[in-house]
């Protein structure tokens, strides 16, 4: 049930706005969000036992290392080289570059992989759909979005159904 309510909260945010205009990009936009979450499912799911019997750094340390190997030649190939460090050509790039690095993909993956690695797999997928919560509440402060009636409604269910989780 508490599960239901964070999903049925998730998804209450599912329509077309000012920012989405079209139904097109609206499903594509689900229909890509769709297919990371089932990836990363199936990852977490693959390394459950490893991640049980290992340190929580160096599971995220062989992860990140594997995956900046992959993207490194990915791009090296499809990309000209010019334009692989065409971000870094700002030198004020490396002010917000740095940090968002380490907060959002370093940081929060070695959270997110000690989630898997003491809860279940069920409450820890629960607690991490929570993130859509938190990304709500700080792009309302942050970047000024608005705080719709139709949010309100998403974010009470989803906490709704993860304090169900928790206390059930």
């Amino acid at each position: 049930m508490g599960g239901a309510l964070v999903v049925s909260g998730v998804a209450i945010g599912m329509r077309i706005t000012a920012e989405v205009k079209s139904s097109r990009d609206l499903y594509v936009g689900i229909a890509l969000a769709a297919t990371a979450h089932i990836i990363m499912a199936i990852g977490i799911l693959m390394v459950r036992d490893l991640i049980r019997d290992h340190s929580v750094i160096w599971v995220s340390g062989v992860r990140f290392t594997i995956a900046t190997l992959v993207l490194g030649i990915v791009s090296a190939t499809r990309m000209p080289v010019k334009q692989l460090f065409l971000g870094f050509a700002r030198g004020d790039a490396w002010k917000m570059t740095i940090p968002m690095a380490l907060l959002g993909p370093l940081a929060s993956a070695i959270f997110w992989v000690a989630g898997f690695k003491y809860l279940t797999a069920g409450r820890a997928a629960i607690y991490n759909q929570l993130s859509t919560v938190f990304i709500i509440l700080l792009a309302c402060v942050f970047l000024r979005e608005n705080l719709t009636r139709r949010k309100c409604i998403g974010l009470a269910l989803a906490v709704l159904g993860s304090v169900l989780v928790a206390t059930h």
